[in-house]
């Protein structure tokens, strides 16, 4: 959905316009027929009946009407064009070529007044989707583009608006950036010294920025120090259209670094709007702008060094849910930089402190993602709350993003330091996260009884009607069992997790039918970390059982206890086709065997096919060959027995940031789970750790 503009032609142009050449000679009966159509046309639109409206588009009316516009007269084109701009304003709708046809001819007129209505009306017209093409088919982008660059600024007006009205449709985009309307476009933006104009540049603009490669054509061609110079504009349509067009920019690396070398003024001209701004929705789109800025590690440390941050996490308690999600976009991905510390936050507190607001502390910032994790959006779709963001719509999906980042940026915290770790804990995101996956496996309240079926894509499946009460997106599943997996990695925090019944969620989520293959290697790898140097093996005894009957937390026992059993996921992953599932099944074998608790290793050993898939593994059977220098196929262990001791490392879960985002449009990753190396290196490792695993079994 594109910026449309209105045109800068008015109604008072009828009251110039249909009488003034009436007597003309062979015209008279023509111009008497419009004046009677035109006549009944606006007390018909009042009283809500347009089919008089409707009538000009096709029949007699019609053709009074383009016999006027292909007049040799002068007045009689200006009261042809001055009719259709009227009716174009009153009832858009999608029209024929024999409705164009007349107005594309009018554009080539020498006169600006029939210039400005004929342009005028054809932006009316290219409001709707389907008149865009054939208006473009018909030839109508040359005279626009021509028209912006002459000097009447009505006409200027109207002829960038029609090119504003056409740009929101992503096909005719690129026939525009080939008309050479780029460049005029850009000049106008940055020169002209009437609002109106400026701001339909602009808007065109900001339409033309969706594109990728249009995108690359306005870096080149100038846009940039043009919209930048922009955003300290008095008039707040222009300001929002330059930030977000600037925003859109930024979406590309080459953006990024072209803004980074040369326009110093970009970041604290959008830190002054976070500031002192008072629309929520330039606020909203700056931090957006800051967001895409910080997918670079260039901009993350500067935005971090400007004192940016307490802003940004004050933000993060608005009432508006699209400066919320801004806002915890941005945090997300500055949550990936080295410099994102406490001392750094305390440094910037003391540096930007917020007036009326008590200093923002790295506990207080934790506690705020925390809380987003659960955050819900209005059972009803609703407009923004507040005036400044201009009638803004809160999609549905905002909640279900803002909860993805909030978990997402609580997961780079983590990995970044144990002590991060520990308050994370401490603050009781575990506890959240358990309850949360009690609800999308039991449904409702999360009561513990049978567990139910899933089936859902990655991302998109928040309001599929067929999921049960409680159930949670499959991009926020895949996010908070990356974190688990993460704190699984601090030793000192292991007891802790098992004690909280974490594998009480972690194993019917890792074995459930249908569910996404990515939610289930995060759990298999947050089980495997969990299970890696702890002293006591217990929590693990249920799920190794042979008809296991795990406790819940009240103490009582589960209907489907007898799905729960960590070895049946072990064997599901050791005949995956996904290579990466057999690599975490195999290592976490080889974890559970290097704990040498005897009831697990017991288990382990006797649980059908699973030491026969070990053997079989190691042997390379049914893994990808590995082929030569030479592109002759090697088979698989020939090279790879021996004594190694080899194990792979905890799966360290490396942060992730977020993409850059063009407005309106968000694409999280996931984190956890395993990386991806060459598909050699990983058969490699696989048989390593096989190999290993029949190893740990003949020893014990």
């Amino acid at each position: 959905m594109g910026h449309t503009c209105s045109s800068c032609f008015t109604s008072d142009a009828r009251a110039r316009g249909y009488e003034q050449v009436a007597q003309e000679n062979g015209e008279q009966s023509s111009l008497a027929d419009l004046l009677q159509y035109m006549e009944t046309l606006p007390s018909d639109l009042r009283s809500g009946n347009n089919i008089m409206a409707c009538h000009f588009y096709s029949g007699e009316p019609l053709r009074v009407l383009s016999g006027l516009c292909y007049s040799h007269r002068l007045e009689t084109q200006r009261s042809g064009a001055f009719a259709f701009a009227e009716i174009t304003e009153k009832e858009p709708q999608a029209v024929s070529r024999d409705v164009l046809d007349p107005l594309i001819h009018l554009l080539h007129s020498p006169d600006d007044e029939v210039q400005r209505a004929a342009s005028a009306a054809l932006g009316n017209l290219a409001v709707i989707f389907e008149n865009k093409h054939l208006i473009i088919e018909l030839g109508a982008l040359p005279p626009l583009v021509q028209q912006m660059k002459l000097a009447n600024v009505e006409v200027q007006c109207n002829a960038v608006g029609c090119i504003t009205n056409l740009a929101t449709d992503e096909p005719t985009k690129m026939h525009i950036a080939a008309s050479g309307a780029l460049r005029p476009l850009v000049q106008l933006a940055g020169t002209s010294p009437d609002i109106r104009v400026q701001r339909n540049a602009c808007g065109a603009l900001l339409n033309m920025t969706h594109t990728e490669e249009i995108r690359t054509f306005l870096i080149h061609g100038g846009a940039i120090p043009v919209l930048i110079g922009l955003l300290g504009s008095s008039d707040a349509d222009v300001q929002y259209y330059v930030t977000t067009a600037l925003s859109n920019l930024a979406v590309d690396e080459e953006s990024r670094e072209l803004l980074s070398k040369s326009y110093t003024k970009l970041l604290p001209t959008l830190l002054e709007i976070l500031q002192s701004s008072r629309s929520v929705r330039l606020i909203t789109q700056s931090t957006l702008a800051m967001r895409n800025l910080a997918s670079s590690p260039e901009f993350q440390q500067r935005i971090l060094r400007a004192n940016a941050l307490p802003v940004i996490l004050q933000n993060l308690e608005s009432d508006e849910p699209p400066l919320v999600l801004a806002s915890v976009a941005c945090l997300r991905n500055l949550s990936i930089c080295e410099d994102m510390t406490p001392e750094t936050l305390q440094a910037s507190v003391l540096n930007n402190p917020i007036r009326g607001k008590k200093p923002m502390t790295w506990r207080h910032m934790i506690q705020q993602l925390i809380d987003l994790v659960e955050y819900q959006l209005p059972n009803e779709p609703m407009l923004s709350n507040s005036a400044s963001m201009e009638n803004l719509m809160v999609a549905p999906e905002m909640g279900r993003e803002i909860q993805c980042h909030a978990i997402s940026t609580l997961r780079n915290l983590a990995a970044s330091e144990d002590k991060c770790k520990h308050l994370i804990t401490e603050l009781g995101l575990p506890e959240r996260i358990r309850d949360m996956l009690k609800k999308d496996l039991y449904g409702g309240d999360g009561e513990e009884g049978k567990v139910l079926s899933y089936e859902g894509s990655l991302g998109g499946d928040a309001n599929d009607s067929r999921r049960h009460s409680g159930a949670m997106s499959t991009q926020l599943k895949s996010d908070v069992t990356a974190v688990v997996a993460v704190l699984g990695l601090c030793d000192d925090l292991k007891p802790d997790l098992l004690k909280l019944g974490i594998l009480g969620v972690l194993v019917p989520l890792g074995i459930r039918e249908g569910e996404h293959p990515e939610v289930q290697g995060n759990v298999a790898a947050a089980i495997g970390n969990l299970a890696t140097k702890v002293d006591d093996y217990t929590p693990f005894h249920p799920y190794f059982e042979e008809h296991p009957e795990p406790p819940s937390s009240n103490g009582q026992r589960l209907e489907h206890s007898e799905e729960l059993s960590i070895p049946r996921y072990l064997v599901r992953f050791l005949v995956s086709d996904e290579l990466a599932f057999r690599h975490i099944a195999v290592h976490n074998v080889v974890q559970f065997l290097e704990g040498k608790d005897e009831k697990i290793v017991k288990r382990l050993r006797e649980y059908p096919t699973l030491m026969e898939l070990i053997e079989k593994t190691a042997d390379g059977k049914g893994l990808p060959p590995i082929v030569r220098p030479d592109g002759t196929p090697m088979e698989n262990g020939a090279h790879l027995r021996g004594d190694s001791d080899e194990s792979m490392n905890e799966h360290d879960g490396a942060p992730n940031g977020d993409g850059p985002m063009r407005s309106g449009a968000s694409t999280p990753t996931s984190g956890g789970g395993l990386g991806a190396p060459s598909i050699v290196q990983e058969v490699q490792e696989i048989q390593t750790l096989a190999s290993r695993a029949q190893e740990l079994f003949r020893e014990t």
